[in-house]
Parts: C-alpha cells; sequence; structure tokens
C-alpha cells in the first residue's frame, strides 16, 4: 500500500465539502417559508461557496495527481476521477435534467396549484 502524499489526501476534503454543502441545504430548506428565511438565505450561499469550493479545488488537484511521476497510469485516473466527482455530479445531474421532460408530469406551484400537463396530448393530436 502506497502513502498517500497531499494531493491524495485532498481527495477526501473536497469530497467533503460537496457531501457538506448537502447536508447544509437539506438542513436550512425547512427555513425557507419561515420568519427565519435568512437561516435559509445564508444556507444556500454556504452550499453554493462549498460546491465552488469543491469543483475548482477538485479541478486544480486532479492535475497535480496526473502530473505526478511517482504512481501508475491506473491509479492516476482512479485518484483522478475520485477528485473530479462534484464536478462529474453536477455535469451527469445536467444531462439528466436536460434529457428529461418536466411535461410530461404535472407541476405543482408552492401555493398547491397543480399545472397538468394533459395539453402536450393534444397538441400530438393536431
Amino acid at each position: 500500500m502506497s502513502k498517500l502524499n497531499s494531493f491524495q489526501k485532498f481527495v477526501f476534503i473536497i469530497i467533503g465539502l460537496a457531501v457538506l454543502g448537502i447536508l447544509v441545504a437539506l438542513i436550512t430548506r425547512p427555513f425557507r417559508y419561515s420568519e427565519h428565511r435568512y437561516i435559509y438565505l445564508i444556507g444556500v450561499i454556504i452550499t453554493y461557496l462549498f460546491w465552488a469550493i469543491s469543483i475548482l479545488w477538485g479541478f486544480i488537484n486532479a492535475i497535480f495527481i496526473l502530473q505526478n511521476d511517482k504512481l501508475k497510469l491506473k491509479i492516476k485516473i482512479l485518484r483522478s476521477l475520485f477528485s473530479l466527482l462534484p464536478l462529474l455530479y453536477i455535469a451527469i445531474m445536467m444531462i439528466i435534467v436536460t434529457i428529461y421532460d418536466p411535461l410530461e408530469n404535472d407541476i405543482v406551484l408552492p401555493s398547491g396549484e397543480h399545472i397538468s400537463g394533459e395539453y402536450r396530448q393534444n397538441d400530438s393530436i393536431n
């Protein structure tokens, strides 16, 4: 087992920041429509900061891992992919949202009003 250098240890911090960003978003979500909305807004800012730092730091860290001459290519690629996990997560989610057609399902507004997707079926008849 090879000893991890500092760039390889940063992978755990990078993934931890992304997970911590998700947790902050989940914890502050109940305050969105309350009288303590500022807690939610601060949570959103912290979430974006954590994700931005983890994506940028992961990209830079992956470059440094790939430049390390002491590691085998397979290990370099694997550790670089782990370092790029936050970026890959965002990219995959953007692809899923782009491919998924939200008009096929009903949309529920925060007021409780439903917007039906039935008009889409009527358009195909014409």
